[in-house]
């Protein structure tokens, strides 16, 4: 979004404008882009119709915690949420989890820093790790849009 305002909280105008312009900064910065992220996970009817009504983008996602089985919708995509607490193992069994259920693993991260004040960054040895875990998985690697169609389309 433009500010990453709470948008359940705005008005249907005031909505529409953070995506209207978030949209229209990046594009004109020369990125393609296709898909939102609701600041903070909060949602409502509006702002979920918004987004396809208007063509915006062709996927807004919460922040619900889970796995995306095949056959899951674009705006019902699940996450695990890497923060400073989490653990190697914790890691080790959201891939292990992904790769028994067959299902596509969105993992979210904030931001890496060294000294992190809060839950919502990650220290670079953290994120080495988990990088170090998701190579030796076996899992594939995907983008965001390549695993939209992953789910959308089940082999």
């Amino acid at each position: 979004s433009v500010d990453h305002s709470n948008l359940s909280l705005l008005t249907p105008a005031q909505a529409e404008d953070q995506f209207y312009w978030s949209k229209r900064f990046l594009t004109e910065k020369g990125f393609e882009v296709k898909s939102f992220v609701l600041p903070f996970g909060e949602y409502n009817a509006f702002l979920l119709g918004l987004s396809s009504e208007r063509g915006y983008y062709s996927s807004i996602r919460k922040v619900e915690r889970g796995y995306n089985p095949m056959g899951a919708f674009p705006s019902d995509i699940k996450v695990q949420e890497l923060k400073s607490t989490t653990t190697d193992s914790e890691v080790a069994l959201w891939l292990q989890q992904a790769k028994e259920r067959k299902a596509w693993l969105v993992i979210l991260l904030h931001k890496i820093r060294i000294t992190c004040p809060d839950q919502y960054c990650n220290s670079p040895q953290l994120l080495q790790n988990t990088l170090g875990a998701i190579k030796t998985s076996g899992l594939p690697v995907v983008t965001y849009e390549e695993g939209l169609n992953l789910v959308r389309s089940p082999r």
